[in-house]
């Protein structure tokens, strides 16, 4: 940190803020403290060399990773660009010579000096600095005695600027521009790996330097502003130009001319040990960058006979070289400032990511206290500060987003598969089944080859035994695989990962007794793995699994969101997912079920039937009252569930409760029960994926435990149990198709206009409702979730409580060529069953969804309908098909 920052910087911050630029050191020095104390914990997490880029990378992705790469390296090279005009301002008072050719030749020599290894500067360096640091001490001590406190007399206004307009445009402008001093205060966290005890020393070191140097640079500006009189140091040649060594300037006053050049002296000694290790540190973010193969291979390359990156080394001094002939000298230092904030702020955030998304690998030694307050002010500060540095500094950082874009989507997309651990949890269209070939996968070869239930165990369970247990309730009797999965970071190799430690013994053990003394078929696995959501979709997809048994997340010990270990997964699984809250409860007497209109209800209806039978339980419907509801909705929702009932074969009760907030009022009953069971929540909004939904918050409050149960994105109506579902042989599925409800190839290239001929046909069954009715009421189903299935077959259906008790209906359209449904695998439909019916008649539409799935899993009827060309030709093969299914 000691170098430009202090020996440079106060006069042309000086210029900017006037008497007040102690303050703004400061400042700088406290919004600085956030990324010290989250790149502290970070550095505890993730002791390895790279600093933060790594961290970045690791955690936003390699795209985000290019453009702070990117930003890092500017930021270094242009400190040290700075540095070097400070070397030639400084040498300046010794020797007259013109700045600019002074810097770029010491940039020539010290080019050669990283080139041919820096490894006796940097021993020196400790000792420079030491003797720096003691002798900006001394002068400003001595200065004390000289301080004239009337020159601050001018306050807090500065050039014609007060008010508003001093602070935003002045001190918070001056206070971004020097934050660039304070750049190296966590730059230890590069070199992580090499730290001993750095559970202890990496935060350590941080902190105490960063205080002790903010210390320094504070009473040394303070100092300075009252013993040289602001005009001196904003307009030193009377040109307007501002003083370029201050500190030459401040030793001149306080100890006579041989003090002044001692203190030129140790600036340039200073100042060209900084450049050497700035242009050594700036250098290796695009070394570590092609060696992630986000740049050229070119740059990774190593001199066989130095042992140096001489293109990376190459590149930098290039810029740096630019940099010193094009840009003006404040510029330069404003620009440093503006790309550390913006990482600052990254690295803020960043561990705000790790901690609500990050698996079980991330357990940081060190915590940043307060979090996530702590976070938030760095970012939010960082943001006021960037604002206060003007457009120029934005208008920068927005060429470097574009340039990183232009670098990642141009050469680096192509080279690397990291995703990092947001885009891990992020939407996976790479796990879309075509889009899944030649993923290289961390299983083990000797998995089954199928299983009915996957179990992950993360090794956090409350109780192993019991969610393993109901997965074996879910299998009907058949087998499971317990996958022991132990997330891994990017850092680790996976063969370090995979020696099994006590703990994983000791949970292989209980897995294998509680099997045998329940009598459950069973294989245990142990896997290691960087992207848990990758593996459990592998695993459900190559064993072609009917459940996915896992144990319901909450918030974090150390968290402030809704954990979600699966992201987008959740919503996206090949099988059905069942999340258990296992809430200590050991004997199932009492189940409890919480059944809603939707995609998950008849899944939840089989379910509970099937559990209370395995647990000789009792089965209870609950049905929720408003206070002051009108008479006829309260009894279509008595209606619905006691129609949900009669698909039991357990005996069921009703159960009615009231209230005013009906998740309040379920949450209060479960307290007599043993086991709730309940679909998801619908598809999740932001706030929702954040903090957690209604549902969420249910089953962690609940007093009971929770099953809640999710229906395949891709597979909705295959979900439902259609095996054991009773539907009467005499159900005369063909009586709800009208002749003038069905539409052969079908001329149509958008999704809207097929919902809009859907409609017409409807409306031809239903010529008292109106056809908006209609289309808003298959949109509204459509909006909560797609109701595209695969194999070319989309299920849309829709409530219509204008429809009379009995009155159901089917329309069948297909389309002359497939077009995009808007399904997540981007499966195009052409055969499309729309199905309506009343809310009183919820038994019915159920048993037509059921019968509808026969005919397309057990016959042929999508392809004849394909092949279809007249809307009779359809008819018949759906008679023929069903005359198939029944004989």
């Amino acid at each position: 940190m000691l170098g430009s920052g202090i020996f440079v910087l106060p006069g042309l911050a000086a210029a900017k803020v006037g008497p007040m630029v102690w303050l703004a050191y400061l400042v700088a020095g406290l919004t600085v403290l956030p990324a010290a104390l989250s790149k502290s914990e970070l550095a505890t997490a993730m002791p390895t060399s790279g600093g933060t880029y790594v961290y970045l990378e690791r955690t936003f992705g390699p795209l985000a990773g290019t453009i702070s790469g990117l930003g890092l390296w500017l930021s270094l090279l242009l400190k040290s660009a700075f540095a070097l005009v400070g070397f030639g301002a400084y040498l300046s008072v010794l020797i007259e010579l013109p700045i600019r050719p002074v810097a770029l030749t010491l940039l020539a020599v010290i080019t050669v000096l990283n080139i041919l290894g820096v490894s006796i500067i940097s021993k020196l360096q400790k000792f420079i600095i030491s003797g720096v640091l003691i002798a900006l001490i001394a002068m400003a001590i001595a200065g004390v005695s000289t301080m004239k406190l009337e020159f601050l007399e001018q306050g807090f206004s500065h050039k014609g600027m007060v008010g508003a307009s001093y602070w935003f445009h002045g001190f918070l402008a001056a206070t971004a521009f020097v934050y660039v001093s304070y750049a190296g205060v966590t730059k230890i966290a590069a070199i992580a790996e090499e730290v001993k005890n750095p559970d202890r020393n990496l935060p350590l070191g941080i902190l105490i330097s960063w205080f002790i140097v903010m210390c320094v640079y504070v009473f040394v500006v303070f100092v300075l502003v009252t013993n040289v009189p602001i005009k001196d140091l904003t307009d030193s040649d009377g040109l307007g130009n501002p003083d370029l060594h201050p500190i030459y300037t401040l030793a001149s006053i306080v100890g006579g001319t041989t003090a002044g050049i001692i203190a030129a002296v140790l600036a340039v000694i200073t100042m060209v040990s900084m450049a050497v290790a700035g242009l050594l540190a700036a250098s290796r973010f695009p070394f570590a960058m092609s060696r992630d193969q986000l740049l050229p291979e070119v740059i990774k390359s190593i001199n066989p006979y130095f042992r140096t990156p001489v293109a990376s080394i190459l590149l930098t001094a290039f810029v740096m070289t630019i940099t010193i002939l094009f840009l003006p000298v404040e510029q330069i230092a404003k620009l440093a400032s503006a790309f550390m904030i913006l990482a600052f702020m990254f690295v803020c955030g960043t561990v705000i990511v790790l901690r609500e998304i990050a698996s079980s690998w991330y357990k940081p030694r060190f915590r940043s206290p307060l979090y996530p307050l702590t976070q938030i002010l760095g970012v939010v500060s960082g943001i006021a500060l960037l604002a206060a540095m003007g457009f120029t500094s934005l208008y920068a950082i927005g060429c470097i987003v574009v340039v990183g874009a232009i670098s990642y989507f141009g050469y680096g997309q192509r080279k690397t598969d990291r995703r990092g651990v947001l885009g891990k949890m992020g939407r996976r269209p790479d796990l879309v089944p075509e889009r899944n070939e030649g993923f290289v996968t961390t299983l083990a070869e000797d998995l089954p080859q199928e299983a009915a239930v996957v179990v992950p165990l993360f090794g956090n369970e409350r109780s192993p035994e019991t969610l393993v247990e109901m997965g074996a309730s879910l299998a009907h009797g058949r087998k499971l695989e317990v996958l022991h999965l132990t997330p891994v970071p990017e850092q680790i190799y996976l063969a370090d990962a995979l020696e099994e430690d006590q703990h994983s013994i000791a949970l292989s053990r209980r897995i294998h007794v509680m099997a045998e003394v329940e009598g459950v078929e069973l294989e245990y696995d142990k896997t290691v793995t960087r992207d848990v959501v990758h593996t459990i979709h592998e695993v459900a997809d190559r064993l072609d699994c009917e459940w996915v048994v896992m144990e319901a997340a909450g918030r974090r010990r150390f968290g402030i969101s809704f954990q979600n270990p699966l992201g987008w997964l959740q919503d996206h699984l090949p099988c059905n997912l069942a999340v258990f809250k296992d809430e200590g409860v050991r004997y199932i007497r009492q189940i409890l079920v919480f059944a809603e209109p939707g995609p998950h209800d008849s899944l939840v209806v089989t379910t509970a039937d099937h559990l209370a039978q395995v647990y000789k339980a009792e089965l209870n419907f609950i049905c929720f009252g408003a206070d002051g509801q009108d008479p006829i909705s309260t009894q279509a929702r008595a209606d619905y569930i006691d129609q949900l009932r009669d698909l039991c074969v357990s005996p069921t009760t009703a159960v009615v409760v009231n209230g005013t907030n009906e998740l309040e009022a379920i949450l209060k009953a479960t307290a007599a029960y043993d086991l709730m069971i309940m679909g998801a929540a619908p598809n999740r909004t932001l706030k929702g994926r954040l903090w957690g939904t209604p549902k969420d918050n249910l089953t962690r409050r609940a007093e009971c435990s929770v099953l809640w149960l999710k229906t395949p994105f891709l597979q909705t109506h295959e979900a439902f149990d259609v095996e054991h579902l009773p539907v009467e042989r005499e159900f005369d599925l063909l009586g709800f198709v009208d002749a003038e409800c069905v539409k052969a190839r079908l001329d149509v290239t958008k999704k809207e206009d097929l919902f809009r001929t859907a409609t017409e046909l409807l409306g031809k069954h239903y010529p008292d409702i109106s056809p908006i009715i209609i289309n808003s009421a298959l949109w509204e189903r459509e909006q909560l979730q797609n109701t595209g299935v695969g194999n070319g077959l989309a299920m849309p259906h829709a409530t219509l409580t204008q429809a009379g008790s009995s009155d159901s209906a089917i329309a069948i359209i297909t389309t002359a060529k497939p077009i995009d449904y808007g399904t997540v695998n981007q499966d195009k439909v052409d055969v499309l069953l729309f199905t309506t019916g009343s809310p009183n008649n919820r038994q019915t539409h159920l048993k037509i969804l059921a019968e509808l799935s026969r005919l397309c899993l057990k016959t042929d009827f999508l392809y004849r309908a394909r092949d279809a060309t007249t809307n009779t030709e359809i008819i018949e093969a759906f008679r023929e098909c069903l005359t198939e299914i029944h004989g």
